[in-house]
């Protein structure tokens, strides 16, 4: 690489190789926001932490089931282009049962985020 340091993920095409000041701002404001948490009171950071234990549930949720319905029009996309393309054979029921075990995953998917969704709800309140 001609002798220059790689550049890292964070800098922009073209920067300098020298450190970033403004990320050690960063670094530094966000070691003091913990420390803050006592003077803004009990209730607040419980309130923190319950806001974040709801937003991770839900979001893990619904990334389950954006999976789930992923696979599973994957799996009606391959079904119907073996139907309707492929001739009849033992490589077109292969791909067809392959398309219905798909399918069968992405029920199974969407049930546990269903099943996990009820039984962990209630932990985002717990902190109130």
């Amino acid at each position: 690489m001609n002798g220059s340091t790689p550049r890292t993920p964070h800098r922009k095409a073209g920067a300098a190789d020298a450190p970033s000041a403004t990320l050690g701002a960063l670094a530094g404001a966000a070691l003091q926001f913990p420390g803050a948490l006592p003077i803004a009171g009990a209730d607040a950071a419980r309130a923190t932490a319950s806001y974040t234990t709801n937003r991770m549930l839900t979001e893990q949720i619904r990334s389950a089931h954006a999976l789930g319905e992923l696979a599973r029009s994957q799996s009606n996309l391959i079904s119907e282009f073996a139907q309707a393309s492929l001739p009849f054979g033992p490589f077109r029921d292969a791909v067809v049962n392959f398309a219905r075990v798909e399918a069968a995953m992405a029920d199974t998917i969407i049930g546990a985020a269903n099943r996990f969704g009820r039984e962990f709800g209630h932990i985002a309140f717990a902190f109130r």
